[in-house]
């Protein structure tokens, strides 16, 4: 439904919520504006992909969203979601693409609890307001040695970064074995790039662009 413009007035969710059999829902560019915090039941457990980018959500992540653990696709990017990413996203342990970028308002600490997330492919976490180090992010993956991470964006992010130790990267890249596509650019990293980056065989690109 990529660009139907949906009656705002009418509870859409609660609609959805009368679709126990829904898989997919696509919803880009629909004009949204409020979702829900909460819901009292949840009746669309089966969700395989949820895709609500670009529309006008101004709200924090809702609860419910973090219970639906069959998820392979969850997309809220180009939205004005607010505060921090709740720890209760590690329950998306189906989890292959996630895309949040360019929402603005994410902040708070960068996301650290990615443990169960070992089926994650593709993840862009770019033109955020996150706080801390891209070495608190990776940490999130050490409990996760076997995953699958392939595409990995997390540029425009950080206003005070400093590049990881070498001795940091090794043991963090050794994780990220699958990495194909990295993007660090624009997060005001200094420093060295350290060999390590050398041993990540499948990479294809690497972006550190407009870092000093």
């Amino acid at each position: 439904m990529r660009g139907v413009k949906i009656d705002v007035e009418k509870d859409w969710l609660q609609e959805v919520n009368m679709l126990p059999s829904l898989v997919e829902l696509h919803l880009p560019g629909c004009d949204l504006q409020s979702l829900p915090i909460s819901l009292p039941f949840i009746n669309f457990t089966l969700f395989l992909v949820l895709d609500i980018s670009i529309n006008s959500f101004n709200s924090s992540n809702p609860h419910w969203m973090f219970n639906l653990t069959r998820l392979r696709t969850l997309d809220l990017s180009l939205n004005s979601f607010q505060g921090t990413i709740p720890s209760e996203i590690v329950n998306l342990i189906s989890l292959e693409y996630l895309y949040m970028y360019s929402n603005g308002n994410f902040e708070g600490q960068i996301l650290r609890y990615l443990e169960n997330l070992c089926k994650l492919k593709f993840f862009d976490l770019s033109k955020n307001h996150f706080n801390g180090t891209i070495d608190d992010f990776l940490n999130g993956f050490l409990d996760c040695p076997n995953n699958s991470l392939e595409y990995l964006r997390i540029c425009n992010n950080f206003t005070s970064v400093r590049i990881l130790s070498r001795v940091q990267f090794q043991l963090q890249l050794k994780i990220c074995q699958s990495l194909q596509y990295l993007d660090l650019g624009f997060n005001n990293m200094n420093g060295t790039i350290p060999e390590s980056f050398g041993k990540l065989s499948k990479l294809v690109q690497l972006d550190l662009q407009e870092n000093p």
